[in-house]
C-alpha cells in the first residue's frame, strides 16, 4: 500500500470521469463482467481513481445485498488500454474490533 501510494496520485477530474466511463461502458457492452449478488450495485458516484506509472487505476464500491462495505470492483486500466479487474464481495460474519 504504501509502495502504491507514492507510485500514484489522484486522477484529475477529467482522466477519472473517462476512466470510469469506460468501465461502464465495459460493463454495458459485457466486455467487463462482474459478478454482483441480487440487490448489490456498483456505488459509481463514489468512484476513485489514480494515475501512476503504468496507467489508471479506478476503484468502484459495490454496497447493498447486506455485503460489507469494504466490497469494490477495482480496474486497472494499462496504458496501452488493457483492462485488469479484481472483484471483492465480503459478507460480514461477525463483528470485526476496529471496522
Amino acid at each position: 500500500m504504501q509502495q502504491f501510494r507514492k507510485d500514484h496520485s489522484a486522477a484529475p477530474a477529467k482522466v477519472k470521469a473517462d476512466a470510469v466511463a469506460q468501465v461502464q461502458d465495459q460493463i454495458a457492452s459485457g466486455k467487463l463482467v462482474v459478478h454482483l449478488p441480487d440487490g448489490a450495485h456498483l456505488a459509481i458516484e463514489r468512484a476513485r481513481a489514480a494515475v501512476g506509472p503504468e496507467g489508471t487505476v479506478v476503484a468502484i464500491p459495490i454496497r447493498g445485498a447486506g455485503l460489507h462495505v469494504a466490497s469494490g470492483l477495482t480496474v486497472q486500466i494499462g496504458k496501452d488500454g488493457a483492462l485488469h479487474s479484481g472483484e471483492s464481495q465480503f459478507k460480514p460474519t461477525g463483528r470485526i474490533p476496529g471496522w
